[in-house]
């Protein structure tokens, strides 16, 4: 079976098109209201253009911050009253509009808040987990952290209460690989699901996110020369956290001492204090000394990449394989990528090769086997299909 690309134009006085989840993408045609609604991939109007997205005011301007996508079969939207609710993809009601908040679906569930609490909503609107705990967080392994009076505990999907609420915190998205970060009595680490404490931290350091990849990140204090581990005077003027990375037994694999650290499959990808990037091994050796400008996340194997102005991409080993000659690239969805030459937007595939001419004003990402262009204040949509032979 081969993959080619076929294109449709749409109508619609649209300014905005999102990216396609479950086939429908959201659009907006006011962008004084962002009053927003979906279309299918053929651009017929699925939902109606009647909500209104949310935004925030940057310098004076309104940033568009709710990008609402269907999820589980129903998308999140928000009513002109500031109500949130749920609509199926012909635009039915699910989930009535009247909570302070929805997120999003994922495994059935949504988080809510009404009146100051937060629980969780079924597809249907009911609540599976009654609106009473202060904060609440997403299902993770079967396990969602909530806040009550304080303390944090975990729930699992009926409601029962599987780790008391007897922690000061929690970070992350909940549990990964079979651990989480919490913070009880002044100490911090990662607890397994007996409530037993399988990595303690060493004082001053922090826990950043979850484990992946059996690695996760940590956070210290920059002030601190034996968490920065080079030996150097502390320096208290630097504020920044300074990040490493530790493996399940607790041992410090990647020092604390770099800008940013990013966990990878095969080791990790540093940023020093001077910008350099680094590969590392999983066992924290330079693999490679990158001079990169800029490096965006890993998708599909590729990350893109600036060096000497321009942009290309990048594997996880640092080796360029698709040459810097772009002033815009994207990540790689479903094997293609945007990028931007000479002013205008196209396609490519995972060899460098052109697959869509570099003729639009704006091209949105491949997902759910679509993306919407723009050209001269025209839309359209290039549909991958796959074909015999």
């Amino acid at each position: 079976m081969k993959a080619a690309l076929s294109f449709h134009p749409i109508a619609g006085d649209y300014d905005f098109i999102g990216e396609f989840r479950e086939g429908r993408a959201l659009v907006r045609n006011n962008i004084a209201e962002f009053r927003v609604g979906y279309i299918d991939k053929e651009g017929r109007v699925a939902v109606p253009l009647e909500y209104i997205g949310r935004f925030e005011r940057e310098a004076g301007h309104p940033v568009f911050v709710h990008f609402p996508f269907f999820s589980d079969g129903l998308a999140v939207l928000m009513r002109k009253d500031g109500r949130f609710g749920a609509v199926d993809p012909s635009g039915g009601m699910a989930v009535p509009f009247i909570y302070d908040s929805l997120t999003y679906f994922y495994g059935g569930l949504v988080e809510a808040q009404k009146d100051g609490k937060w629980g969780f909503l079924d597809k249907e609107g009911h609540a599976a987990i009654p609106l009473l705990y202060d904060r609440v967080g997403t299902f993770s392994e079967g396990l969602a952290a909530a806040e009550k009076n304080g303390k944090w505990g975990f729930l699992d999907p009926e409601g029962h209460i599987v780790l008391p609420f007897e922690y000061d915190s929690t970070v992350g998205e909940g549990f990964s690989d079979g651990l989480v970060p919490v913070r009880q009595n002044g100490r911090e680490g990662d607890m397994d699901k007996t409530r037993r404490m399988a990595i303690l931290l060493d004082p001053g350091y922090a826990a950043v996110c979850g484990f992946h990849s059996g690695f996760a990140l940590v956070a210290a204090d920059p002030a601190s020369s034996r968490k920065a581990g080079n030996g150097a005077a502390a320096n208290p003027a630097r504020k920044p956290p300074l990040y490493g990375a530790i493996d399940r037994a607790g041992r410090i694999v990647v020092p604390a001492e770099y800008a940013s650290v990013r966990i990878l499959d095969g080791g990790f990808v540093t940023t020093g204090l001077d910008g350099r990037k680094r590969f590392l091994d999983p066992d924290g050796q330079t693999v490679l000394a990158a001079d990169f400008e800029e490096m965006g996340d890993f998708s599909e194997g590729l990350a893109a990449i600036k060096r000497d102005g321009a942009y290309g991409y990048a594997d996880k080993t640092g080796q360029v394989v698709i040459p810097c000659a772009y002033s815009a690239a994207g990540g790689f969805h479903e094997g293609y990528a945007a990028v931007r030459k000479d002013g205008r937007y196209g396609y490519i595939d995972r060899t460098g090769a052109t697959v869509v001419p570099f003729i639009y004003d704006t091209a949105a990402r491949f997902c759910d086997g679509a993306a919407a262009v723009r050209k001269d204040g025209g839309w359209g949509i290039w549909q991958i299909e796959t074909r015999g032979g």
